[in-house]
């Protein structure tokens, strides 16, 4: 519990703090696109009037009735505007429209894949049934028939379309946990590893505590920048329409799970801690396998750099392409790995890659931890400082 308290201390809460302000900064900028707080109010309330005027219709009625050349109310609507009014009245409109015809061909693209399956599974190149090709026809049509039932209809999906594509939330937690365990190694340049390291039930407490610590704090941290992201979210477009389906969203359409939005958020963040406890649990291992903190911070940023590189860089078609699949940042890109039907194996095994995912932040976690403990448990202290350790302690000086 003292640990606790030097961790999550006054420092800690004036740091978070900021980086909360920050990221929601951050999100409003990154979902202004360049237009003022006023623009984004006028597109909102364009925006929600009209689907205000069309929710209750059925989406092939609601579709021509948005047609701007029709007799309508949305026409005359149009027609009272002054013309740049016209002009962000008609962009909000077309999208509107473009959401229609897709919640109007949703339900006969989910009959496509049951059919595409069938009709694969007649042709002799595709009928193995100890091949991958053949298991995952099988399993694709198998998953898109848990949402032949789901009902779309017309509603302002801007909320939660804008949170889950924002992810300045997974770079800032794992840039606030780097700090959480900076303040955690204290001990290695304060005089008191060598106290610790005398007693062995001392040590192995204190591996546990801080797998707690480490815990609990992506806990939180991931929780507070997610949960505040969409409340801003939520705030800045007046509304969420949390209880409809999230593939009323089209960057949805090949999600296969039932799930309201409201339930999609939430599964989202489950995930999302899974891959920020993750990459903590690696970098506790870093500083505990690295005896001196600016060292270890020094790695950590050149390794987490070198791979951002190469995940910016390499195409996915690439004879390269498996140092961008395998890449620490891909498990940052929560939404693209979960929202994104897409499935990997061998022959008969087959397994959806948020499975995959789910199974590697397992793997990672347990074997971080583990090294964690036993670094934590059998390292002795150094009684001098290297060389090396000495010229990052001077440069580390010239920036405080």
């Amino acid at each position: 519990m003292e640990e606790f308290k030097r961790v999550f201390g006054i420092k800690f809460i004036m740091v978070f703090t900021v980086t909360v302000l920050l990221n929601i900064g951050l999100f409003v900028y990154s979902s202004s696109e360049g237009k003022s707080m006023s623009d984004i109010r006028q597109e909102t309330h364009y925006r929600q009037w009209i689907i205000g005027e069309l929710s209750d219709m059925q989406p092939e009625e609601a579709l021509e009735i948005a047609d701007i050349q029709s007799d309508s109310i949305i026409k005359r609507k149009y027609d009272e505007l002054e013309s740049e009014d016209q002009t962000v009245y008609s962009r909000q409109l077309n999208k509107i429209k473009e959401q229609l015809e897709y919640i109007i061909k949703y339900p006969e693209d989910i009959k496509n894949i049951q059919n595409n399956a069938d009709t694969l599974k007649s042709f002799s190149i595709f009928a193995d049934k100890n091949s991958f090709t053949y298991n995952n026809i099988q399993k694709t049509a198998k998953d898109f028939k848990r949402v032949e039932g789901v009902q779309l209809y017309l509603t302002d999906n801007k909320a939660v379309s804008g949170f889950v594509t924002y992810y300045y939330i997974y770079y800032l937690a794992l840039i606030l946990n780097v700090f959480v365990l900076y303040e955690l190694f204290g001990e290695r340049e304060n005089g008191m590893w060598c106290i610790v390291h005398t007693s062995k039930s001392g040590r192995a407490k204190l591996a546990f505590n801080r797998t707690m610590i480490i815990t609990a704090s992506a806990f939180i941290i991931t929780g507070v920048l997610f949960f505040t992201t969409f409340l801003t979210s939520f705030i800045l477009y007046k509304t969420a329409s949390i209880n409809a389906p999230i593939q009323n969203i089209e960057s949805f359409s090949r999600f296969s799970l039932p799930m309201s939005q409201l339930q999609y958020i939430i599964y989202d963040f489950l995930y999302s801690f899974c891959a920020v406890l993750t990459l903590t649990a690696i970098v506790w291992m870093a500083f505990v396998f690295i005896r001196h903190r600016n060292i270890a911070v020094t790695v950590i940023a050149v390794f987490m750099g070198v791979e951002m590189l190469l995940y910016q860089k390499i195409q996915s078609q690439s004879v390269y392409g498996i140092f961008k699949q395998i890449n620490l940042i891909r498990l940052l890109k929560v939404n693209d790995i979960i929202s994104t039907y897409a499935n990997r194996g061998k022959g008969t095994f087959v397994v959806s890659e948020s499975n995959i995912m789910l199974t590697v932040t397992t793997v990672l976690f347990i074997a971080a931890c583990a090294g964690g403990i036993l670094g934590t448990v059998y390292m002795r202290p150094e009684q001098k400082k290297s060389v090396l350790a000495r010229i990052a302690d001077k440069i580390w000086e010239m920036y405080q």
